[in-house]
């Protein structure tokens, strides 16, 4: 599998912006609506779901902002 780049995840949000089916079908299964909207998005459909955490950012920082002891200032989406 490959990972959905910046880009993909870009045409995502875009899509559930822009289309209210989609938003719907994101917001109740993410997988199977990027799975039934991948030719319209242009992305592959066997990617993997979960992006790989930012750059820079430790795994201490991950467990902190798991535990609600700080913010995540590093999520990209475009």
């Amino acid at each position: 599998m490959t990972d959905l780049s910046k880009a993909d995840w870009g045409r995502i949000f875009a899509k559930a912006w822009l289309d209210p089916e989609f938003k719907t079908a994101f917001e109740a299964d993410p997988r199977a609506a990027i799975a039934r909207y991948a030719d319209d998005l242009d992305i592959d459909a066997a990617a993997d779901f979960i992006p790989p955490a930012p750059d820079g950012v430790t795994e201490q920082a991950l467990k902190d902002m798991l535990a609600g002891d700080t913010t995540f200032d590093h999520m990209y989406c475009c």
